[in-house]
């Protein structure tokens, strides 16, 4: 097809480069000198078809290899970047996992420490309790083994001073063992009213 076109374009030259030569003879402007016509188109078809082969089979096929890289780039980043989202929203989606356990952990943990605190102030509470509770035993026992120890005491000492009393006042002699009969009888019932009191 090239060649047919190229053999015309030469045929046209040839009858255009004749006709162009018989009317050299006149003069007048070249732009309205109807005879340089056909060698003006012939040039013309000749550029234009030039032009539109190097267009056709050098520069377009670039830009059009050009753009099929851009288009190919941009499709290669759209995936990277679709996959890269995927991937990123796996790991947020592993890290708020992690993050929920370790709540959980902690929580639980938390928990289990306030419970052992609990059942460790129990126990210390407990025992606090047993050892203020055997502290009263004790005090309580002491105080009324001096409370019973002064009773007697004073009991002893009251025989002595009632016989004392009843000879200043009564002048009279006192048999001691009586005395400390009758002391000791009304102090027996005196002391078991002020326990039954108490």
């Amino acid at each position: 097809m090239f060649k047919k076109c190229l053999c015309i374009l030469v045929f046209v030259e040839l009858f255009c480069f004749n006709s162009a030569n018989a009317n050299e003879k006149t003069t007048g402007l070249p732009q309205l000198d109807f005879s340089t016509y056909p060698s003006l188109i012939f040039w013309s078809v000749l550029s234009l078809i030039v032009l539109y082969l190097l267009m056709s089979l050098i520069v377009t096929p670039k830009i059009s290899v050009s753009l099929n890289n851009r288009e190919q780039n941009i499709q290669n980043n759209l995936m990277k970047a679709k996959s890269t989202k995927e991937d990123s929203d796996l790991i947020l989606e592993k890290l708020n996992k992690e993050e929920e356990e370790a709540r959980s952990k902690a929580r639980n943990l938390i928990e289990q420490s306030i419970k052992e605190s609990k059942i460790n102030l129990e126990k210390i509470d407990q025992e606090i309790t047993a050892k203020i509770n055997l502290q009263i035993n004790t005090t309580l026992k002491k105080l009324n083994s001096e409370k019973e120890s002064k009773i007697d005491e004073l009991i002893k000492n009251s025989s002595s001073i009632s016989e004392m009393v009843i000879k200043k006042i009564a002048d009279i002699e006192v048999n001691k063992d009586t005395l400390e009969k009758i002391i000791n009888k009304t102090s027996k019932s005196v002391v078991k009213d002020y326990n039954n009191g108490i």
